[in-house]
Order: structure tokens, then C-alpha cells, then sequence
């Protein structure tokens, strides 16, 4: 009876939240054929490649001449929608080009949803709470979770980097960790949140993932001077920085970015310059680093990778709404984690459940982000999130809680 009545509730959450962002797709559906989403820079960077300009990829006209090629209606685009991602990632995407810009659109939206709804597959049999739901109802579950949402909305490649996060996880789970390093490499697209999971892997002394990290990024670094050439490569660390400290133009908004960059900015623009809030943030970050790191026992697999992951998003300089796809995975293993407990106390519902139901909640994203446009009030949510991670690991060292084995797979599943 208490179950029915959990999937019921759970069912109406969904539609709650599936609502305002069918709503908010009607709204802007008008612009999304223009050229108006993020998708712009890995089309445009598709066809620099693709007609023969590789080594001109980071060159800021070039980049804006092309989009203007086949996004002439975007209005307010004064200069280019930046591509300040690495050369290799480029590639993928010239074959999209071959097609015009809304169909190929299109079609990469349906490869992100071919991956939300395998990634329910893949980790069903290792998260519990998975268990007895369809991949439909689970697709549906991970679309009504904002980032996830605006993620297909501007055509980000956050999904992807999801799909490779828990690739990480399974190889780790099943000791495969060669696997799992070549698998966290790939994510070098959007390498602001690979390196703390590198970091963590070195301190875990699992030296077949960092060995298997770095023969594949050996292999990108070698792919990307094959791509845009050597200057070009070299070129690129120098362009992210000079981008990141311009803005680019209005592309780039700390105040937007759910991290520790863009709380500090929110509180202390006003205040101070730049180099003191960069300050700020690279302190507190080693601080958070250190601190959460003091937290980890090994007793609990699950809720190690998660207070990981949420430690990275805060920590990562560049991140927005659609980044936090990520944290989808934490909000699994953790509530998977309360399940097994007999009883939660006042501060497991003030410091785990509290936030997850918060970051859940699409009305808070829309307010924060749309109203206010500070989507960096949401960084104390996480704040709050890990320290609650990290006291449900203590609790765990303690036998304060129930000592949660991490959950092992049918031995079919593994064969």
C-alpha cells in the first residue's frame, strides 16, 4: 500500500515538473530553428573543420562569419557564440553539418535521448530505486529534471558527459579500472569536471584508471594537433583564459553558474575586482577539496562517487544549468542510501533530503535563473548537499546508520 502510494506521489511530481518545461519548449520553440541554442558552436566548429579552416577554430571571426552562415536571424548576436572547447570534440560533430542546421538539431536531441533512456538500463541493476521502473517512466523521470531538460533545449553536450560518469562508476564497481580511466578521459570535452575525479582516483591509488586516463588523453591531445594543428592546440588553453576573463561578449555570466565562481561573484561584484573573487574561489575550493576528502572511508561506494561529483560541480570555473545534468547520478545513490535506513533524524532531512527535493524542483530553477537570473543561489544548496553526503559517509564509518554495503549486481548482469 505504501508503495502504491510512493508511485503515485512520484507520478504526479513528474507531471508537475514536466509541465512548466513543456511550456517554456512552447514558448521558445520559435527561436530554437534560428540558431539561437548552445548547439551553434558545435555546428559552426563542424563546418570550420569541415570546409578546410581547422587551424582557423579558435579564431573569433571566422567562428562568427560561419554562424552568421547559417544562423542570419539571431538578433542579438553581436559577435561569435563562442567554441571553447577542445579541438577533438570538434569532429564529432562534422557529419551533422552534411544536413541544415534544425534537422541536424534535431537529430542530436534524439542521440540524447537514446542515452537517457540506455543510461536507466545501465544502472538499474547497480541502484535500487531503479528497480521495477521502465526505461519510458525512467525517461520521463530524467526529463522533468531541469538541467537534464535545458540540456536538449540548447543542444549541450551535458549528456554525454553524464553517460560517461557512469560508465566511470560500473567499471569502478566491477574493478575494471582501466576501463574506467579510458572512459573518464573521454570526458576531457568538458575537462573543468574530470580532474577532481582524476585527483580522487590518484588518492585511491587506483593506478590502473589514471594509466588508462592518460594513454587516452595522450590520444586526444595527438587527434586534436592532427585536427587544428600544433599552434592551434597550444593556442587553445590561452583562448579559454583570455574568453573567460572578457566574458565573451555576454556568452559567459558567473552570476548564471551554480559554483562556487558564481556565488562569490554574486555576493562580492559589487564589493571587489575580479582577481580578488578568483582568489576567493581557488582557497575556498582547495578548502572544500580538502575538507570532503577528510570524509571519505570506503565503506560506502555510492555516496563516495556522489559527494565527488557534487564537490566537482562546485568547484568546476565554468558551469551552468545544463551542466548539473550531472547530478542526476548523486540524487540516485543518495536516495537509494536513505532507503536502507530505519529512521532518518532531523538533520538527514534538513541535510539530504532538503536539498535533493530543492534541486528537483524546476520552479526554483525558473525563479532563480529567469526572474532573478542568479542561478549561483543555488550553490548553497549543494554547500548544504555534501556536507549531508559527507555526515551519512561519518555516519556510515560510525555504525551510526545502517553500514550500507554498496549494492552488487546479479552475476549475470557483470557476465
Amino acid at each position: 500500500m505504501k508503495a502504491a502510494k510512493n508511485h503515485v506521489l512520484l507520478n504526479v511530481f513528474v507531471a508537475s515538473m514536466l509541465t512548466p518545461h513543456l511550456f517554456l519548449a512552447w514558448k521558445i520553440s520559435n527561436l530554437i530553428p534560428k540558431g539561437y541554442p548552445d548547439f551553434t558552436i558545435f555546428y559552426s566548429a563542424g563546418k570550420i573543420i569541415g570546409e578546410g579552416k581547422s587551424a582557423q577554430l579558435y579564431d573569433e571571426r571566422t567562428q562568427y562569419d560561419t554562424q552568421r552562415s547559417f544562423a542570419p536571424d539571431v538578433n542579438n548576436r553581436l559577435s561569435a557564440l563562442p567554441y571553447n572547447h577542445p579541438p577533438f570534440e570538434a569532429l564529432l560533430f562534422v557529419p551533422f553539418t552534411k544536413i541544415p542546421y534544425f534537422p541536424a538539431y534535431l537529430i542530436w536531441n534524439l542521440i540524447n535521448l537514446f542515452i537517457l533512456e540506455y543510461l536507466s538500463s545501465l544502472l538499474r541493476p547497480y541502484v535500487a530505486v531503479l528497480h521495477g521502473i521502465s526505461n519510458l517512466r525512467a525517461l520521463l523521470m530524467s526529463l522533468a529534471f531541469f538541467p537534464i531538460f535545458m540540456a536538449l533545449v540548447k543542444g549541450q553536450d551535458s549528456i554525454v558527459l553524464l553517460l560517461l560518469f557512469a560508465a566511470v562508476y560500473i567499471c569502478l564497481k566491477k574493478n575494471e579500472d582501466f576501463r574506467a580511466g579510458c572512459f573518464l578521459a573521454l570526458g576531457l570535452f568538458r575537462f573543468q569536471f574530470i580532474f577532481l575525479v582524476l585527483l580522487w582516483l590518484l588518492w585511491r591509488r587506483r593506478t590502473q584508471a589514471c594509466f588508462g586516463f592518460g594513454l587516452v588523453a595522450i590520444g586526444l591531445g595527438l587527434l586534436s594537433v592532427a585536427t587544428v594543428g600544433l599552434k592551434a592546440t597550444l593556442y587553445y588553453p590561452f583562448y579559454v583564459w583570455q574568453m573567460e576573463k572578457r566574458g565573451a561578449g555576454v556568452a559567459i555570466v558567473p552570476v548564471e553558474m551554480p559554483n562556487l565562481h558564481g556565488l562569490f561573484t554574486t555576493v562580492l561584484e559589487n564589493l571587489t575586482g575580479n582577481t580578488t573573487i578568483g582568489i576567493l574561489v581557488l582557497l575556498s575550493s582547495l578548502g572544500l577539496i580538502y575538507l570532503s576528502t577528510r570524509k571519505l572511508q570506503q565503506l560506502n561506494f555510492e555516496l563516495e562517487f556522489s559527494l565527488v561529483i557534487i564537490i566537482t560541480v562546485l568547484v568546476s570555473y565554468h558551469s551552468y544549468d545544463h551542466d548539473l545534468s550531472l547530478l542526476i547520478l548523486p540524487v540516485l545513490f543518495v536516495i537509494s542510501h536513505i532507503h536502507t535506513l530505519p529512521k532518518f533524524d532531523l538533520w538527514t532531512r534538513v541535510s539530504v533530503i532538503g536539498p535533493i527535493l530543492l534541486i528537483c524542483l524546476s520552479p526554483l530553477y525558473m525563479l532563480l535563473w529567469l526572474h532573478y537570473g542568479r542561478l549561483s543561489l543555488l550553490a548553497p544548496v549543494l554547500l548544504l548537499l555534501a556536507w549531508g553526503v559527507s555526515r551519512e559517509i561519518a555516519k556510515c564509518s560510525a555504525g551510526a546508520g545502517r553500514p550500507t554495503q554498496a549494492y552488487s549486481p546479479s552475476r549475470r548482469h557483470l557476465d
